[in-house]
C-alpha cells in the first residue's frame, strides 16, 4: 500500500492535525451534547482540556484517573491514546493497520496530514470497518476531492453550530468574527502569526464524510446571513423547526 499521496500540484496540502483536533473536539461536544452534558468528560491532555473548558464552560471537563473509572458517570475522549474503549476517539488511522475500526462511520479531520490522516469515531462494540477500505477512501478522497477551501469549510460549518448551540440553550448572540477570534486565541497559545482568514467561508450544507453512510446534515446552514442579530437567529430556527416538521 503506498502511503505517499501525490497532490497534482493542487495547494491543499495545510498540515496542522491540533487545529484538526481542537475543531474536532467542538464537533463531537455539540454532536452528543445532550448526551454527555450531564456527565464527567474526560480529556487526558491538558491542552485539549483546557480549550474545551473554556469553549464550554457549563460543563465538567476532568484528567483521567484509572483509581476513579466510573462508567456511568463519565463520558471519555480517546484523543490518540486509548483511555477506555468507550466514547470518542480521535486518532491517527494508521493504529488501524490490520486491525478492524470499531465503529459504524469515521469522520475525518479538517487540517490533516494526508499521509498519516487523524480520524474520529464514537466507540462501537458491535460494529467495525474494515482499514484498507476505508484508508481508500481517504486516499481518493485527497487525490481527486478535496480542494483548498475544504478544510475551511468543515471548520467554518461547525463554528456556526457552535453559535446555534450558544443561542438555542443560552440564549447567547454570538457574531461568527467573535467566536474565530475566540476559536485563534486559543491557537495563538502554542501557534504564532496566526491571522484571522481576510473572508469568511460560507457554510457549506453538509459536512463531508469519508464513510458514506453517515449523511448527516450541518444544522448551520444559513449562508446569507451570519446570525449576527436575535431576529435573525429566530428566524432561522423557525425554519429549521418548518422543516423537520414536513419530513
Amino acid at each position: 500500500m503506498n502511503n505517499i499521496i501525490n497532490y497534482n500540484h493542487k495547494l491543499i496540502n495545510i498540515i496542522w492535525n491540533d487545529r484538526g483536533i481542537k475543531i474536532t473536539l467542538i464537533y463531537n461536544i455539540l454532536k452528543y451534547y445532550n448526551k454527555i452534558k450531564n456527565k464527567n468528560i474526560i480529556i487526558n491532555n491538558k491542552d485539549y482540556r483546557l480549550f474545551a473548558k473554556i469553549m464550554f464552560p457549563e460543563l465538567i471537563f476532568k484528567k483521567f484517573n484509572y483509581r476513579d473509572i466510573n462508567y456511568k458517570d463519565n463520558y471519555y475522549f480517546n484523543i490518540k491514546e486509548i483511555l477506555i474503549k468507550k466514547g470518542i476517539f480521535i486518532d491517527y488511522i494508521h493504529e488501524y493497520i490490520g486491525k478492524k475500526i470499531p465503529t459504524k462511520n469515521i469522520f475525518l479531520i479538517p487540517w490533516f496530514d494526508i499521509n498519516d490522516p487523524i480520524i474520529s469515531f464514537r466507540y462501537s462494540k458491535t460494529h467495525h470497518l474494515n482499514f484498507n477500505n476505508e484508508y481508500n477512501k481517504i486516499i481518493y478522497f485527497g487525490n481527486f476531492i478535496r480542494n483548498k477551501l475544504w478544510d475551511n469549510n468543515i471548520e467554518n460549518s461547525i463554528l456556526r453550530k457552535y453559535i446555534y448551540y450558544k443561542y438555542y440553550f443560552f440564549k447567547l448572540i454570538l457574531n461568527i468574527n467573535t467566536v474565530y477570534a475566540t476559536f485563534y486565541s486559543l491557537l495563538k497559545k502554542y501557534y504564532k502569526n496566526i491571522d484571522k482568514p481576510n473572508i469568511i467561508i460560507k457554510p457549506i450544507k453538509e459536512t463531508v464524510f469519508i464513510n458514506n453512510n453517515n449523511k448527516e446534515t450541518i444544522i448551520i446552514n444559513n449562508p446569507d446571513n451570519e446570525l449576527n442579530d436575535k431576529d435573525s437567529v429566530k428566524e432561522y430556527i423557525k425554519n429549521m423547526k418548518s422543516k423537520k416538521k414536513s419530513k
